[in-house]
């Protein structure tokens, strides 16, 4: 093999693929896509809508009035009126929806089939969070009817954490974050590494297929030899994809940090007294002190092994395919 010209190819390669278009938008992009796509679907998934359904409850039981309560999505209205009439009163506007709970067998019974009848169906959302109230209805009905106090009922709740400890004395220090962050960082680099070596040996057989079809390479053969050819695309499509890796994990994290203190500041400003109960919340659970063992997990990971083994899984990967 020739190492002079599979440096120039190498050089071709590379140059050309870093500079063209399609590889600055490509880098540029799919961070920013990324950063959408999961700033979209949190502000879907924690959209809740500003509709507030008036539902009529009719009660076999004639018990649950004062423990199903409304919120700011439904407004419960309890009737002793027959169904049909319901069901006509909807019709009229009057209710989004009748909502049939049935009389229980028994006080101990646990499965319980409650009906919905109404014209617009239920999103997945809103359903959830209606099965949600009549559960907690009925777990509060219950309580009552068996004299069980709240305070009591949390008392028996009991929260274990696992925080695994180092065998002998000096070890590395560990927390239960331990092993999550070692899975989602492995996760996320297993999935880059596979994309990027699988777009760009696709990339080297269009390449030659290009030059075959434009019979260039009956031009490049007459000074290479087709080894030195083929070493230096598969070098500079290589160095091209680790080239594209290391911009994403700078990228990456700086739009994911952005995403997460926009969806903070919205969060805070549409609705700050929600935001400020959460933020209690947080502090009573020691959430900030669980990002902070977060944080300190990632930085305190050998970066320094794992890059260079990175690197050399990645570009055997790469050759291999």
């Amino acid at each position: 093999m020739n190492f002079k010209n599979i440096k120039l190819i190498l050089g071709r390669e590379y140059y050309t693929r870093v500079t063209s278009k399609s590889f600055i938008w490509g880098t540029i992009l799919t961070p920013i896509g990324i950063g959408l796509l999961i700033y979209i679907s949190t502000l879907i998934m924690s959209h809740t809508g500003d509709e507030v359904l008036k539902i009529a409850v009719l009660d076999k039981n004639q018990s649950l009035s004062s423990y199903i309560e409304s919120s700011k999505s439904f407004d419960f209205k309890f009737s002793d009126l027959p169904l049909d009439s319901l069901k006509k009163q909807t019709e009229a506007g009057d209710f989004d929806g009748v909502l049939l709970i049935p009389e229980l067998d028994s006080i101990q019974s646990s499965d319980i089939q409650a009906l919905y009848y109404s014209e617009k169906q239920l999103g997945l959302e809103m359903s959830e969070s209606l099965k949600n109230r009549i559960s907690k209805g009925f777990r509060k009905y219950k309580m009552n009817a068996f004299h069980v106090e709240q305070k009591t009922l949390k008392l028996l709740e009991t929260n274990v954490e696992l925080n695994p400890e180092p065998l002998l004395e000096g070890g590395k220090d560990r927390s239960s974050f331990t092993n999550m962050v070692a899975a989602v960082i492995g996760g996320i680099m297993g999935f880059a590494m596979y994309m990027v070596v699988f777009i760009y040996g696709m990339m080297i057989m269009r390449s030659v297929m290009e030059e075959k079809t434009s019979r260039i390479v009956e031009v490049i053969m007459s000074s290479v030899k087709p080894i030195d050819l083929m070493v230096g695309k598969i070098l500079g499509v290589g160095a091209v994809g680790l080239t594209q890796l290391a911009f994403w994990m700078v990228l990456i994290p700086l739009i994911l940090f952005g995403v997460s203190l926009t969806l903070g500041d919205m969060e805070m400003m549409t609705n700050p007294g929600v935001s400020d109960e959460m933020m209690k919340a947080a502090e009573n659970m020691g959430t900030s002190g669980k990002i902070g063992q977060i944080i300190q997990e990632v930085t305190s990971l050998n970066w320094w092994l794992i890059l260079p083994l990175f690197i050399f899984y990645f570009l055997g990967g790469f050759f291999l395919y």
